[in-house]
């Protein structure tokens, strides 16, 4: 009779003891589940920041047509140049004028000090210098928007100008891919939604023959769902400083974490 209660005993804790390592090993399967889940590849597409139509403030004919198609260019950098020289002209006859009035002003000064001539006298010369000087600035800026420079880093996909055509303020002169900071859009899974927040990153890692891997940030995630596949959009933000990363191909994104 003892021997067969401690037999039951012995079955009895064999028993808690398989229950209580099937239950470990649920939890660690879910906890590595969770994590393969997390640490899932999705495709991804690496796309310009934006295109930009670079165009003119002002209308005039294209003097110099600086750069070409698939040209690097930083942002500041001269691309197009108009023909400027009535606006040269201009400008120095407003610089001449302020330096003049400049003269004079001083000399009222000297004059003033002297107890020569009136404060009136003084602040009309004033006034003179002061309006002679905001003429050369206008004339300044007229000349500047001559010269159009790039408004980002990128590269050059299509020039739609040439030297010596008429454009006006309506005319496209370049078509601008901004690079130096790219977009990776991808599509998840309904079931990845409430998992994937804004500021997480992820592994980029561009398909053959560019490879490498880049690290990118979670920059927007879709709250509208395409109902007909469960999925969402998710853009990522991705730091390319050099260019030395092409846009237009496709990627392999891993979310890593916060």
């Amino acid at each position: 009779m003892s021997l067969r209660f401690s037999q039951l005993t012995i079955f009895g804790n064999i028993a808690r003891w398989v229950g209580f390592l099937a239950r470990g090993l649920m939890l660690a399967f879910t906890f590595f589940a969770s994590l393969n889940a997390h640490a899932e590849d999705f495709i991804g597409i690496i796309k310009p920041r934006q295109i930009i139509q670079v165009g003119s403030p002002v209308m005039g004919i294209v003097e110099e047509m600086l750069v070409d198609r698939g040209w690097e260019v930083r942002e500041g950098q001269t691309l197009v140049r108009l023909v400027s020289d009535v606006e040269r002209v201009d400008l120095d006859l407003a610089q001449a004028r302020y330096d003049v009035a400049e003269r004079r002003f001083i000399r009222q000064e000297t004059l003033k000090a002297q107890s020569l001539t009136s404060e009136e006298e003084l602040e009309k010369v004033r006034m003179e210098m002061e309006l002679a000087r905001f003429e050369r600035d206008r004339r300044q800026i007229f000349l500047d928007q001559r010269v159009i420079n790039s408004p980002v880093s990128g590269v050059i996909m299509r020039r739609l100008v040439a030297r010596g055509e008429y454009i006006n303020e309506q005319t496209p002169l370049l078509v601008l891919a901004q690079t130096d900071v790219l977009n990776i859009e991808t599509i998840l899974p309904l079931a990845q939604f409430g998992q994937i927040k804004k500021g997480m990153t992820a592994e980029i890692i561009p398909q053959d023959p560019i490879g490498g891997r880049y690290t990118a940030e979670v920059e927007v995630v879709d709250s509208v769902m395409d109902a007909a596949s469960s999925t969402f959009g998710v853009r990522l933000k991705l730091r390319n400083d050099e260019l030395q990363l092409p846009s237009g191909i496709k990627c392999s994104v891993r979310f890593t974490g916060s």
